[in-house]
């Protein structure tokens, strides 16, 4: 069974966001990449493993891994570093260009 938010995003023509592990280019992250790790916990497992619980069930993906990914994604759309212009910069261009072409 799907689910909603995806039978949601094909009824209205929404692109699909990449998740990260299918992803290898800036072009894949194109309509976005998904992050989401089902399971997954805000707080890393070193927390947990202090805490003596047992970690077997828990995914290896707690949300400073997940951030991590949006950095690695962020830096593939615009790569950093002196002389380089801000993210939102790369976005703008990329959007104006788009309304350009499908005019």
């Amino acid at each position: 069974m799907r689910p909603v938010h995806l039978l949601a995003a094909e009824a209205l023509k929404l692109p699909l966001s990449t998740p990260f592990f299918l992803g290898k280019t800036a072009e894949d992250f194109r309509a976005g990449a998904n992050l989401a790790v089902s399971g997954a916990t805000a707080l890393s497992q070193q927390v947990f493993k202090d805490m003596g619980l047992d970690l077997t069930i828990l995914p290896p993906y707690s949300l400073d891994v997940q951030l991590e990914w949006l950095k690695r994604v962020l830096h593939m759309l615009a790569p950093t570093g002196p002389g380089a212009p801000p993210l939102h910069a790369y976005m703008y261009r990329k959007k104006a260009l788009d309304n350009y072409s499908s005019s």
